[in-house]
């Protein structure tokens, strides 16, 4: 079978007609020069094609001119007829708009020509033809894994869940969800003994000043121990990070059985700080890390009953590991090719659901409109045009003041949901908050 793909700059829609027909052959129909094509878009699509098992597929690219309807028309024309022996296809989800023209042309000469479009949120696929006064769905799902939508937009992973913090990523066991539990109801109401407005600025504050102690102080034998002298903790480093604050949370973070604390014995001016666990010592010193893995966990619920994909701390590289899908590259040092500059974004969770990407950004502490510019960036690059921005967050009055009216409108205008003050939420509101903003489809129903 050979199907004809109308070439667009929206990578999504340049695959539908593989991924649903699993031809012997693509044909790309489009105004690029084929010197563009075949150095930067090929590469990139049979390194997509490959990582999703339809290979080999020849393919070919046919190049029209974008001004000209006479020339359209006659190159359509030609791969018709070149082709006549295979059942043929078009796919309508893209293309530029003389060229649909020319293929209205070419399907009123030859009217059972099939052709065949996703919808615009990516859940169905329908034929038609000149033939048939009505259109068929077709019973087939197209779907793509995070890695796979990166792949296809000519990027890569370079780490996730964990990995660039743990060896083995993100250790889910079911002790880590019992400290876990514990520490979100203390990042989102705060302690006892110390009454605050904004109990997840304190703990964005708190946890990062813990990060900055274990900061050179960590075991080399056990990452977990860290080891600092009492005089450096109670006379310089307390005084720069507001005491009462801190001990209060620290004192918390003893009592429910998240760290200990060991004073040095009679004449050792060495304390000791031992955490219960990698992930428990994440969650304590990189700020931000637990409102992200809520989202997360959250986040895999939703998409795992659906049957999608989803990865939390995502660093992207924009070119790929192969350096693809790209024309230009600097280097670090001029006098050494081999010294490129990768351009990487971490997104703090990404999700796919059939071939609709969803980007999703937490936010605990201060940010600024800065971070509404990195999110429609990320989602622009690897969603074009078909995607769901998000982002969530705890007290965003206190994160950004005055400015929470035009921030809010901004990201209207960019296209970005916002979720506000999750910290006061339940489990069920979060994912009913998520449900709505997302446009998720139906929980897939297995039988039996």
């Amino acid at each position: 079978m050979t199907i004809v793909e109308l070439f667009d700059e929206k990578p999504i829609n340049n695959i539908v007609g593989a991924l649903c027909f699993h031809p012997d052959k693509v044909i790309y129909v489009g105004g690029d020069n084929e010197a563009q094509f075949f150095s930067l878009r090929l590469p990139v699509l049979r390194n997509y094609y490959r990582e999703k098992g339809i290979d080999p597929l020849e393919i070919e690219y046919v190049q029209v001119r974008r001004d000209s309807l006479r020339d359209i028309v006659e190159k359509l024309e030609q791969i018709y007829e070149t082709n006549d022996d295979c059942r043929f296809h078009v796919e309508v989800t893209g293309g530029e708009d003389l060229i649909l023209i020319g293929l209205g042309i070419l399907c009123q000469r030859h009217p059972e020509t099939e052709l065949c479009q996703i919808s615009g949120r990516l859940r169905c696929v329908r034929s038609y033809s000149v033939l048939r006064d009505t259109e068929d769905k077709l019973d087939i799902t197209c779907a793509n894994t995070v890695r796979e939508n990166l792949l296809l937009h000519g990027a890569s992973v370079v780490s996730c869940n964990g990995s660039d913090h743990l060896p083995e990523g993100y250790q889910w066991d079911f002790a880590f969800f019992s400290y876990f539990n514990s520490m979100w109801e203390i990042c989102c109401c705060g302690v006892s003994s110390y009454a605050s407005d904004s109990p997840p600025a304190d703990w964005n504050y708190v946890t990062k000043s813990l990060g900055e102690l274990c900061a050179g102080a960590i075991s080399l034998e056990d990452p977990n121990v860290i080891r600092f002298s009492k005089s450096y903790f109670n006379d310089l480093f307390l005084p720069d990070h507001d005491a009462p604050r801190f001990l209060a949370y620290l004192y918390a973070f003893i009592s429910e059985d998240l760290l200990e604390y060991i004073p040095g014995a009679d004449g050792s001016d060495e304390d000791i700080i031992i955490f219960k666990s990698d992930m428990v010592r994440l969650c304590l010193t990189v700020g931000g890390l637990m409102l992200e893995l809520k989202i997360y966990m959250l986040c895999q619920q939703l998409f795992k009953e659906r049957g999608g994909d989803c990865l939390t701390s995502v660093t992207i590289d924009w070119d790929g590991d192969d350096d693809l899908g790209t024309g230009t590259k600097y280097c670090y040092d001029p006098d050494d090719p081999s010294s490129v500059i990768d351009t990487i974004n971490e997104v703090d969770v990404m999700a796919t659901c059939g071939l609709m990407p969803y980007f999703i950004s937490c936010k605990n502490g201060f940010f600024d409109s800065e971070e509404l510019y990195k999110l429609y960036s990320v989602g622009e690059r690897f969603g074009k045009g078909y995607c769901k921005k998000v982002l969530i967050t705890t007290d965003m009055q206190h994160a950004v003041g005055n400015s929470r009216g035009p921030l809010l409108q901004r990201a209207a205008d960019m296209g970005i949901e916002l979720i506000e003050a999750v910290h006061t939420m339940t489990d069920d509101e979060i994912l009913n908050a998520l449900l709505k903003v997302l446009d998720l489809p139906k929980k897939k129903v297995t039988a039996g």
